[in-house]
């Protein structure tokens, strides 16, 4: 039987989740603005991969 997990933790992880899902729309505006698209989406998807690869 799995052990019963708190909801308050799921909540609120939900919660962070939904906020930074949110703010990357932010984020984009603000980037590219101030660097070249091309630019900015090759620093992204390199960032993204390296995080991927430590994880993985």
């Amino acid at each position: 039987m799995p052990a019963k997990t708190d909801m308050t933790t799921e909540l609120s992880l939900l919660a962070v989740l939904a906020l930074l899902w949110g703010a990357s729309y932010t984020f984009i505006k603000v980037g590219v603005e101030t660097i070249p698209p091309v630019t900015f989406i090759a620093a992204r998807t390199l960032i993204a991969g390296a995080i991927l690869l430590a994880i993985i």
